[in-house]
């Protein structure tokens, strides 16, 4: 059980503070709304990892070749993250941000988590296989590994927004830039994730 716990832990925070997509949304939608519109962007896994873990359990026993289905995943994720970046190069100044609609960070990181091959890849790699192992000792030994990883993955998102909230007053002249650097990131990888899309497409067919 103790194994378990830490390896939650570990996993969970570390998948939290990793650079990636959704961490970077926490962040915009924390500088261009409010602390608690990054926190909901934050609490993205609990709506999208369920789904992933029951498909992925599923998937570990159905397929044998997952290069077609992470290859489209991940080319239809890089083309969601691109239009991210490029509405992040049209960022206009921080008062007129505020003054915007309703925050949709959580309708984002949704799409972004769903079209991202990494919980895809890191449940069945990782957490499945933990999962599947852990439920021979029982149901409850499972539960631990899965609550710990999501109170450190949400957890370390949420004091990441909590940072970013509490000096966003000093944000305001630099928010063009920091949208720029931001949308630059999300560029990146936007590429990275067409990369891996046809890496997979690559390899299924160079087959």
């Amino acid at each position: 059980m103790l194994s378990l716990a830490a390896s939650g832990i570990i996993l969970g925070f570390a998948a939290g503070i990793s650079p990636g997509p959704l961490l970077i949304l926490v962040i915009t939608e924390t500088i261009t709304h409010n602390t608690k519109s990054g926190i909901k962007t934050a609490m993205v896994p609990l709506i999208t990892d369920t789904p992933i873990i029951i498909l992925t359990l599923l998937l570990l026993v159905q397929l044998r070749d997952f290069s077609l289905f992470f290859g489209m995943l991940s080319i239809a994720g890089g083309c969601y993250i691109l239009k991210m970046a490029y509405q992040g190069f049209r960022a206009k100044k921080f008062e007129t941000a505020l003054e915007n609609k309703a925050s949709k960070g959580l309708q984002k990181g949704f799409f972004v988590n769903m079209l991202s091959p990494h919980p895809w890849i890191f449940w069945i790699s990782i957490g499945s296989p933990i999962i599947l192992k852990a439920s021979q000792q029982g149901y409850t030994a499972a539960g631990i590994f899965i609550l710990f990883f999501y109170v450190f993955i949400i957890g370390s998102k949420i004091m990441i927004a909590l940072l970013v909230g509490k000096f966003k007053k000093n944000f305001d002249r630099y928010y063009i830039l920091i949208q720029r650097i931001l949308a630059g990131i999300l560029l990146i990888f936007s590429g990275l994730f067409f990369y891996e899309g046809f890496n997979f497409l690559i390899t299924l067919y160079g087959q």
